[in-house]
């Protein structure tokens, strides 16, 4: 769009005015209260309407305060002005009681609606905010030098752009700013976030790697002492002499040398077990007493003398007898207490062996509990490894 002629009829301080603009930039300057401002005003007003407030602000906005006094029924003028080469002409009234626009196109003479928004489509679309904030240079524009460059470049930017969005380049750069600034946060808490992890990584590594050391520690242990001893050779040893024991009857017969051969084994003495010899020796006695009464037969009357020898006689039998009994009663409870006590030895092996069969399959199984748990542990210990890497390499 460019703007060909402005004809003020009654606008603030201007009257009856007209003002020519040449293809390009247009600089307006003047003196003091020359009416820059209010041409400025003017000009926006033709093309987005001037409106009347309401309340506290009627006094203080645009309307009156550019409203002629005097003659406000002619608070009016008219704008020419060209898109893509074809002429148009706008007339406006600004006179709230008699408020009027009128729009045509010049070259065919079609009268167009300002209302059904024929010069919004003229202007691209553009809105007045969006006017402001790119088209329209306000009192900033007296500044010079650098800062002049500066504000016409985001002017120029902005009009370059053509968008409705009402934001100037400084506004684009300081959000810009603002959102690099969150970025940079949200990388340090990511940063920090990610070192705090690396940190619970690597502590996990180095308790399971000291975990893992004591399992293959313990079974190294263990299967050391499986290669001493040999599997399963305290089980043979026990098996042995619980084969032994067994056959300690059948070895031993229930004679005199049996007996002895208990004796010897039961309490290690290298002598002989002795039965007892009481019975005995009062059989030597009765005997003895039967020979002295033969010896003095021809002393005492025969009744007498049969009397004693029958009496010696039968006490040394029955003594003899009776002691060879009772020896033979006692030979036998020796050789069934040996017996108790070797079957008692049995027995204790025996419990000893099933302890030592349930330690070897508790031993066993722990084993095999210590092998899973290393397994796992490693697995824990590479997948750390691997996210300890890739976290480093993020970092």
């Amino acid at each position: 769009m460019q703007i060909d002629r402005a004809a003020i009829f009654r606008f603030g301080k201007l009257a009856d005015r007209t003002v020519d603009f040449a293809p390009g930039i247009n600089i307006v300057y003047g003196k003091n209260e020359a009416g820059k401002t209010t041409l400025h005003a003017f000009l926006t007003a033709m093309l987005f309407g001037l409106e009347k407030g309401r309340g506290r602000a009627k006094g203080t906005e645009g309307y009156l305060r550019y409203e002629p006094w005097h003659a406000p029924s002619y608070y009016s003028g008219a704008l020419q002005f060209s898109v893509g080469g074809r002429p148009f002409y706008l007339e406006r009234n600004f006179y709230s009681k008699e408020k009027t626009d009128y729009l045509r196109n010049e070259l065919d003479g079609e009268e167009l609606s300002v209302g059904f928004g024929d010069l919004t489509m003229l202007l691209g679309g553009v809105s007045k905010d969006s006017y402001a904030s790119t088209y329209d240079i306000t009192q900033a524009g007296a500044a010079t030098g650098n800062q002049m460059v500066k504000i016409l470049a985001e002017y120029l930017a902005q009009a370059s752009d053509g968008s409705d969005s009402g934001v100037t380049v400084a506004e684009a750069a300081a959000s810009l700013n603002a959102r690099k600034r969150e970025l940079q946060q949200e990388q340090r808490r990511a940063d920090e976030e990610r070192e705090a992890r690396l940190k619970e990584l690597r502590l996990e590594k180095e308790l399971l790697e000291q975990e893992c050391e004591g399992i293959r520690e313990s079974i190294e242990k263990y299967e050391a002492m499986q290669r001493e001893f040999g599997t399963g050779s305290s089980m043979e040893n026990i098996s042995r002499n619980s084969r032994e024991n067994q056959e300690y009857e059948a070895h031993y017969a229930d004679d005199e040398s049996g007996i002895h051969a208990r004796y010897h084994e039961q309490t290690g003495s290298t002598e002989d077990w002795q039965p007892e010899k009481t019975g005995y020796i009062l059989s030597f006695f009765a005997i003895l007493i039967a020979i002295i009464l033969f010896g003095f037969k021809v002393y005492i009357t025969p009744a007498l003398f049969w009397t004693g020898e029958l009496a010696a006689l039968a006490i040394a039998l029955f003594s003899a007898i009776r002691q060879y009994k009772k020896n033979q009663n006692r030979a036998k409870l020796q050789a069934a207490s040996m017996q108790a006590e070797q079957l008692r030895k049995l027995r204790e092996q025996e419990v000893m062996e099933a302890q030592m069969q349930q330690k070897k399959r508790l031993a066993d199984q722990m084993l095999t509990e210590w092998k899973d748990s290393l397994w796992e542990k490693e697995n824990r210990l590479f997948n750390l490894e691997e996210e300890i890497t890739r976290q480093g390499v993020q970092s």
